[in-house]
Order: C-alpha cells, then structure tokens, then sequence
C-alpha cells in the first residue's frame, strides 16, 4: 500500500506532472497497493505488508512494463516476467514474488518462483488495483467491497485458493466512497497469528476510524478499538515489533487548527488489546511512501511542498515512541521519498538533483551526490547496506559505495530504452 512520498513516478514523461500527482496522492491519500511504482528494501526487523524474509540478497528491475531478476553480482538477467498492466513492484516473501496486474476491470495476482521466474499459481479477481496486500509466510490479505459490504479476503499462498472471508461495517451503497461517506478499509500488518486493519468511515458526519484485529487462520475477529486520532483520513504502513503494533497515519484534524491540508501521526498499539501506547504528531502530511522499521526504530517522512518548506524524515523509538531524530531539508522543491538500511537514509533533492545520505543513527548528513538528471532525481535511490544505486538515462545503473558515497561502478539494464522514464531498481536482503 502502502511502501507510498516524493514520489516514484507513474509511466508518464512530464516531470511536473509526477509533482502534481505527487500532490495529489498527500491530498486524497488513493492508499491502492502498487498506485505508484515503488523502490523499496524489505525491513530486516519488524513485520509490515510483508513478513517470511527472502534466504538470499535480491535484485529486480522494473522498466517498460517487463520485470527482470538481475544477478547481485554479475547484473546479468536470470528472467524475465511480462508485467503489463502492473502498477509497481510486487513482495518478495521467502521464495515467491507476488505481483498485482491490473487490465480495465480484471485484476490479476501472480505468485512467481523467485528463482526461475516462472508463474507458480494466478488468481483473477474482478475489480479495480487489490487495495493494500499484505503477504505473511502462509496467506496473503487484501480488502474489497463484495455485496457492498468491505470485506477481507485471505488466500492461501502457496496455492491461492481462498481460505476465509469477513465481512465489516454495515451496508454500503456502492456509488460512495470514504471521501463522501462510505467506508474504506486499510489492511495495515500481519503476523503468523493475527491480521491488524482499520476502517476509515464517517461518524456524526466526521471522519473516524476503528481499529480490529482478526484471527488469520479462520478471520474471525479479535478486537476492535475506536480511533483516538480524530479526522482520520489516510493509513500508511505499520509494523509489528516486539508486541507493539507501529503505524504511521494522516489526519484532517489539522484543517481545523490552522488550514492545513492534513496532519502526520506515528502511533503505537498494544498488539494483544489495540490499546494506544503512544502517539507522536508530524510536522506536516505524510508522503504515504517510505515508511518503513529498522532494528526497532520506525523512520517516517512528512511531504511539505504544498505548504513551500523542505520534507521531513524522523526516526522514532517503536517500543515508547521517543523520538530519536528530525531532519528537516532545508530546500523547499521537494524530494523524493527515503530508502533506509542499517546504515544509511538515502533520498533524492530536487533543486540541484543531488543524491543526500543522512546517518541512521544521529539524522545527520554523511555525504551527498551530484548527478544532475531531471528525471533519475523523481526515482528514489535503492541501496543495500553496502551500496546505493541510482537509476540514470539509457538504463544505466550507478554504484555507489554506501560509506562515503563514492562512484564503484555502473551497469546497464536489458530493455528497451524510454527517455522519458528511468529503470525501477529494487533491493532486498
């Protein structure tokens, strides 16, 4: 869903067009997995929309709507999967790469065999983008309105048959959506056990939220608790770590303070009750993209553009919500949104089209690089903790050394070339 942002571009040429969608996205948070092509790094610690980490270092790129496994080594092409009508990167989950392709009215989820590529099972589902999939070690977890009713589907995912169905909330009328007063519901984590949600709806002609939990081997439910953050209009990723349910969150409460389009929170839940451990206000909108957890710290992004200040990234204690660090950009063009590993924070600013590393522990900047490209600076870097890499013209690949962020090495991607787009890189270990 969510990973969500300075953004990754969609497949379209016009840079200031990816801004304003980029816009767009903050305003009326389309929280539809894949809405937006993503560059992500699984989090080694920590369970989101993904749980059941890969045995082995991978590497896929994604460009003119053909995905490629690439040797970490070598970068030469193991495979190649026809992926039109995807809208993104897909999850890696041990030894399967689940990815949503979507063709008018026709969804398609595909299970392929991360080693030869090749399609181990596929469903169609009837519908629009699967809305916010979350994938653990043995099903996989999505939201639709079925009878008009949102309901949540799990699928076996070793085969893909259905295992059970919930129904939530009351009846809705199918021409209404979240924004006019029918429900909306956000799959946020799972673990081998439970299932964590919320459904955004309306109450006394407010926005509100409940928060439940369901069982994942029969759905049934939990519990279920009313959203404390008033006005909630928008879910992000969360996390499970150490018995606390993290996530992060927009709310419109802030429109009644100050006029502002929207309000960034990071919260924590008891994951055995739903009960709320913490909250911690932002200092603008989230981007919806690039949260992720890290060895117990949860590392958020707030996009300010809309209000003319630079975007924010914090990293915040999952255990107590302390907050550890705030870096705050001091340009205000915007940037795209973070990859961070155990080693590094990696975005991409606009003005200058300047590659910026801060240091995951203190927030500060370790180094920073020029590639002046107008294009690459919308696609966020992807790194490993030892490398970063940054998508150039031509399919090239730079190689950064993490440390120091030194140029290694370049390579170029199979494919044919788009001028107006740039390869999708993504790396998990």
């Amino acid at each position: 869903m969510k990973q969500v942002a300075g953004s990754s571009p969609k497949e379209s040429g016009n840079r200031w067009a990816r801004r304003l969608n980029l816009i767009a996205a903050v305003i009326f948070v389309a929280l539809l997995v894949g809405s937006m092509v993503a560059l992500f790094r699984l989090a080694p610690h920590g369970q989101a929309g993904i749980s059941g980490q890969p045995k082995e270092k991978m590497m896929f790129a994604l460009t003119n709507q053909t995905l490629y496994r690439l040797d970490m080594k070598t970068h030469q092409v193991l495979w190649h999967f026809n992926a039109s009508g995807g809208m993104g990167y897909g999850q890696v989950v041990n030894d399967t790469y689940y990815i949503t392709l979507t063709n008018k009215s026709l969804t398609k989820l595909c299970a392929l065999d991360v080693a030869s590529g090749k399609v181990r099972w596929q469903v169609d589902l009837p519908g629009g983008p699967l809305r916010n999939l979350v994938v653990s070690d043995n099903s996989l977890y999505f939201s639709t309105i079925k009878d008009s009713y949102e309901t949540v589907i799990a699928l076996d995912s070793s085969s893909g048959a259905q295992k059970w169905e919930y129904h939530l909330g009351d009846k809705i009328a199918m021409n209404n959506s979240m924004f006019i007063g029918g429900p909306s519901v956000v799959l946020i984590a799972a673990s081998d056990q439970v299932l964590y949600g919320e459904m955004m709806t309306r109450k006394d002609g407010k926005k509100s939220g409940l928060r439940f939990a369901l069982n994942v081997q029969n759905g049934k439910l939990l519990w279920q608790r009313n959203e404390e953050i008033a006005y909630i209009s928008g879910v992000d990723k969360g996390f499970v770590v150490d018995g606390v349910l993290v996530v992060a969150k927009n709310s419109d409460d802030i429109n009644v303070k100050q006029g502002l389009a929207t309000q960034g929170y990071v919260a924590g839940y008891d994951v055995a009750s739903g009960k709320q451990l913490w909250s911690k206000p932002l200092d603008g909108p989230l981007s919806m993209y690039g949260t992720t957890v890290v060895k117990g710290v949860m590392y958020v992004n707030t996009n300010r553009m809309s209000q003319g200040q630079g975007n924010s990234i914090y990293a915040f204690s999952v255990k107590d919500g302390a907050q550890l660090w705030h870096y705050q950009d001091t340009n205000t063009s915007g940037s795209s949104y973070p990859t961070v590993t155990e080693n590094g924070v990696y975005f991409n600013r606009y003005a200058g089209q300047t590659l910026v590393a801060l240091d995951t522990a203190s927030g500060k900047i370790r180094w920073t690089y020029n590639f002046h490209d107008n294009l690459t600076v919308e696609y966020p870097p992807s790194a490993d903790n030892d490398q970063v890499y940054l998508s150039l013209p031509n399919n090239v690949i730079q190689i950064l050394r993490a440390s120091d962020g030194k140029p290694i090495s370049s390579f170029k991607v199979s494919g044919k070339v788009d001028p107006n787009n740039r390869v999708q890189l993504q790396v998990i270990e």
